[in-house]
């Protein structure tokens, strides 16, 4: 389902891509950073809500998220 929201954030289909990133992390959590990275960018275009929602998820996993930049 990840693979499908790029083509939708590709494509500009911003809510399609939201939705497909949401049917991911219905399948199980992730711990891939770019993951996060594309479905925030996706989410900023337009759902505050959901990219608060999904920051506190990231927040929830302690630092166990892979390949993000620690500042």
């Amino acid at each position: 389902m990840a693979e499908q929201g790029t083509a939708y954030a590709a494509g500009t289909h911003w809510a399609k891509a939201a939705e497909a990133y949401a049917r991911s992390l219905t399948l199980g959590s992730t711990d891939d950073g770019h993951f996060w990275f594309e479905y925030a960018a996706v989410l900023l275009s337009g759902d505050r809500s959901g990219y608060t929602k999904a920051c506190g998820r990231l927040a929830e996993q302690g630092g166990k998220v892979t390949g993000l930049l620690r500042l």
